[in-house]
Protein backbone atom coordinates (compact mmCIF):
# COMPACT_ATOMS: atom_id res chain seq x y z
CA UNK A 1 0.00 0.00 0.00
CA UNK A 2 2.87 2.37 0.69
CA UNK A 3 4.06 2.09 -2.89
CA UNK A 4 0.66 3.06 -4.23
CA UNK A 5 0.42 6.11 -2.01
CA UNK A 6 3.86 7.34 -2.96
CA UNK A 7 3.03 6.71 -6.63
CA UNK A 8 -0.12 8.81 -6.29
CA UNK A 9 1.77 11.60 -4.57
CA UNK A 10 4.47 11.52 -7.20
CA UNK A 11 1.97 11.94 -10.05
CA UNK A 12 0.35 14.87 -8.26
CA UNK A 13 3.77 16.51 -7.82
CA UNK A 14 4.56 16.01 -11.49
CA UNK A 15 1.27 17.58 -12.53
CA UNK A 16 1.98 20.58 -10.33
CA UNK A 17 5.45 20.94 -11.79
CA UNK A 18 4.17 20.75 -15.34
CA UNK A 19 1.55 23.45 -14.73
CA UNK A 20 4.26 25.65 -13.23
CA UNK A 21 6.45 25.02 -16.25
CA UNK A 22 3.61 25.93 -18.59
CA UNK A 23 3.04 29.16 -16.66
CA UNK A 24 6.74 30.05 -16.88
CA UNK A 25 6.74 29.26 -20.58
CA UNK A 26 3.70 31.50 -21.15
CA UNK A 27 5.39 34.34 -19.25
CA UNK A 28 8.58 33.89 -21.28
CA UNK A 29 6.64 33.99 -24.56
CA UNK A 30 4.79 37.12 -23.41
CA UNK A 31 8.07 38.85 -22.53
CA UNK A 32 9.56 37.97 -25.93
CA UNK A 33 6.47 39.23 -27.78
CA UNK A 34 6.43 42.50 -25.80
CA UNK A 35 10.16 43.02 -26.42
CA UNK A 36 9.74 42.35 -30.15
CA UNK A 37 6.85 44.81 -30.41
CA UNK A 38 8.82 47.46 -28.55
CA UNK A 39 11.93 46.98 -30.69
CA UNK A 40 10.20 46.68 -34.05
CA UNK A 41 7.22 48.96 -33.38
CA UNK A 42 8.84 52.16 -34.60
CA UNK A 43 10.19 50.47 -37.74
CA UNK A 44 6.76 49.06 -38.54
CA UNK A 45 5.11 52.42 -37.90
CA UNK A 46 7.53 54.12 -40.30
CA UNK A 47 6.86 51.46 -42.92
CA UNK A 48 3.11 52.01 -42.73
CA UNK A 49 3.54 55.79 -42.90
CA UNK A 50 5.75 55.51 -45.99
CA UNK A 51 3.28 53.16 -47.66
CA UNK A 52 0.34 55.42 -46.84
CA UNK A 53 2.11 58.48 -48.20
CA UNK A 54 2.97 56.72 -51.44
CA UNK A 55 -0.68 55.86 -52.17
CA UNK A 56 -2.73 58.36 -54.14
CA UNK A 57 -5.36 60.07 -52.01
CA UNK A 58 -8.63 61.29 -53.49
CA UNK A 59 -9.82 62.91 -50.28
CA UNK A 60 -7.68 65.59 -48.62
CA UNK A 61 -9.32 64.90 -45.24
CA UNK A 62 -8.30 61.24 -45.39
CA UNK A 63 -4.59 61.95 -45.21
CA UNK A 64 -2.24 59.65 -43.35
Amino acid sequence: MTTRLSGTRRSRDEQGASSTEYALLAVLIAVVVIAAVMLLGSKTSGLFATTCQSLPSYDAAAAC
